[in-house]
């Protein structure tokens, strides 16, 4: 097949490009989908290391009774599990922040440019207040890696914009600015491991994309003393799905070749700025590659959402 390619006339690709750049957008919609998933999967497996450490614990006092050194093992293992959550906690919050104020120090010169850094700022802020409000509650954890995603995005974007040539840094020389264009053999590398990681995490997880079988809700679990001293660090103990390992479902065949022919189709334009012949960045592809990543991070913002409002203000509902 590769080989069959080379005879193929230019003719069908001109044609073909179109298609697969409707595909990249559909992939990118699923790697959106995987990525706040993976938020919530990476606090909930944080929190079950912090309610595995409280049960020891419990056991320890129960065989052992008040023993100083029986108690102090299951505080230590806690205290380690909130000190890993407030420090990727802080990672996500410290990167988002430093790269919106980067922005706006150097992409400021574009209007365009202003109004994506704005939006991003005020989703970050509203998506971040949301998560830890008491009828919501799903810890900062999520939220900050979220936003994190959502600035990566918005700097993409700014840095795709054609408009005018104040729209790249000026503290850039012209020699810096062809070095950077070396930049995208990275960024072609990030997106090799990205679709990696992507395509196992569809692989692995017990949720279909092109079906329903997990249902999401919140816990009804009592909450005791402990809670208050998690509440007081940004955690929480609900969970906005809650799996029953014992009936895990496979996700099937057919989804997980659909996601690598997409993830393929993705790679393809990636390599190749997004279907540029010559492999230059024109002002047309890059004008698509920069609405291409607005309207993901768009995307990824109104999905999030949702999933912290959603379970609030439709209890009695199904989330799957």
């Amino acid at each position: 097949m590769l080989i069959t390619s080379l005879f193929v006339s230019n003719g069908f690709f001109k044609g073909y490009v179109d298609i697969v750049r409707v595909a990249s957008a559909l992939f990118l919609i699923l790697q959106i989908i995987i990525i706040v998933d993976s938020s919530y999967s990476l606090r909930d497996y944080i929190l079950d290391k912090m309610d595995e450490a409280d049960r020891d614990e419990d056991a320890r006092y129960m065989l052992l009774g008040s023993s100083f050194d029986s108690i102090q093992g299951g505080r230590s293992t806690k205290t380690m599990w909130e000190g890993v959550y407030m420090t990727l906690v802080l990672i996500c919050m410290v990167l988002s922040i430093g790269g919106t104020v980067l922005m706006y120090m150097y992409y400021a010169e574009c209007d365009l440019n202003i109004l994506f850094v704005s939006i991003t700022l005020l989703s970050m802020i509203i998506l971040t207040v949301l998560s830890v409000v008491a009828w919501v509650n799903v810890g900062l954890l999520p939220s900050t890696a979220v936003s994190l995603y959502l600035m990566v995005l918005c700097y993409q974007a700014v840095r795709a914009n054609p408009s005018a040539a104040a729209c790249v840094p000026s503290s850039l020389s012209s020699h810096e600015k062809a070095q950077n264009q070396s930049g995208v053999i990275m960024n072609s590398l990030i997106a090799a491991l990205t679709i990696t990681w992507t395509s196992w995490r569809t692989s692995a997880t017990s949720t279909p994309f092109f079906g329903s079988s997990t249902v999401y809700k919140q816990s009804d679990n009592t909450r005791d003393e402990d809670d208050e001293e998690l509440a007081s660090i940004g955690l929480t103990f609900a969970r906005i799905g809650e799996e029953d390992h014992s009936d895990v479902q496979v996700v099937s065949d057919y989804q997980f070749h659909v996601l690598m022919v997409l993830a393929s189709l993705y790679m393809a334009m990636v390599l190749t700025n997004w279907g540029s012949f010559d492999g230059s960045s024109s002002n047309g592809d890059a004008i698509v590659t920069m609405w291409v990543k607005v309207i993901s991070q768009w995307v990824a913002s109104g999905l999030f959402l949702w999933t912290l409002v959603g379970p609030a203000v439709f209890p009695d509902r199904n989330f799957s």
